[in-house]
């Protein structure tokens, strides 16, 4: 099963052109959480709290919430943090050169 987090918010349909410091102005309006990292990717990032109950509270507080024109996705983030660390020039390792995501996956036998 997949593990999710207790501190760091998935953002999703964020607009391509939003800044850091845009969304650390948008989201210090709730409470006083502190927000340790902000991450921004194309069209959607990642933000983290120094304490859980903080990003617990801004799930429901922003999710859905219109946000430069766009209508904000806030969940907790899942998965590994690894994943989101390639920067947007670079790419995932390849797998060996002559596999192909359905190696296992035999055609049907057709007589």
């Amino acid at each position: 099963m997949t593990e999710v987090s207790a501190t760091r918010l998935y953002l999703g349909n964020l607009p391509r052109n939003v800044t850091k410091a845009e969304i650390e102005a948008f989201f210090s309006n709730h409470g006083n959480g502190k927000i340790t990292e902000i991450k921004l990717m194309n069209g959607f990032g990642f933000i983290e709290y120094d304490d859980p109950l903080d990003a617990r509270d801004v799930v429901p507080a922003f999710h859905g919430i219109d946000f430069m024109g766009e209508r904000l996705t806030v969940q907790f983030a899942r998965g590994n943090r690894s994943r989101e660390g390639l920067n947007s020039n670079e790419r995932a390792p390849p797998t060996t050169p002559y596999s192909s995501p359905n190696a296992n996956h035999r055609a049907p036998n057709r007589h």
